[in-house]
């Protein structure tokens, strides 16, 4: 970890003090700059999309590993008598406008069809910037505690909204 910390792999790892890569790695301008860079350098190099995430949505294996766990989720549900919520939890990005929004709309349509509950946060966290969210700029997967508790409370009204929520 020491040693990629002290390297930029983009720029042939070329090496570098880990407190500037440290400071680099949280600017904004300076992760928009690198995923344009290997956006171009993709595409120079016939490799194509570099986006991990859309690459994957775009292979029809993953649909059918989502439908399939699906499926067996339906049954279980119907065998044993509870309900289903899925929480689709955005990438954190900019939300003007949300890239990911036809795969949100594909999973929310294939849950809504099995009788699933389905609450999306996108419009949560598009409430703030996406970068509020962030533990780190580069890391777009896993929010920060703001953004753990906006999921959590945001949830909790859509439960509460809904009717989902019973005492006993």
């Amino acid at each position: 970890m020491e040693d990629k910390d002290a390297k930029i792999g983009l720029l042939g790892d070329i090496g570098i003090d880990p407190r500037i890569k440290r400071w680099l790695k949280s600017s904004a301008f300076v992760y928009f700059v690198k995923s344009r860079i290997e956006h171009l350098v993709g595409m120079a190099t016939g490799k194509g999309e570099s986006n991990y995430y859309r690459h994957l949505w775009s292979q029809d294996y993953c649909y059918q590993r989502m439908t399939e766990g699906f499926d067996r989720l339906k049954d279980l549900r119907a065998k044993h008598s509870f309900d289903v919520h899925l929480i689709i939890w955005p990438l954190l990005v900019d939300y003007k406008p949300y890239a990911f929004a036809p795969i949100h709309e594909r999973v929310k349509r294939e849950a809504e069809t099995r009788g699933f509950k389905v609450f999306d946060l996108v419009e949560t966290f598009a409430s703030l910037s996406y970068r509020k969210l962030q533990v780190t700029a580069e890391d777009n997967v896993h929010p920060n505690g703001l953004g753990h508790r906006q999921a959590a409370e945001s949830y909790v009204s859509w439960v509460y909204d809904r009717g989902y929520y019973k005492q006993h």
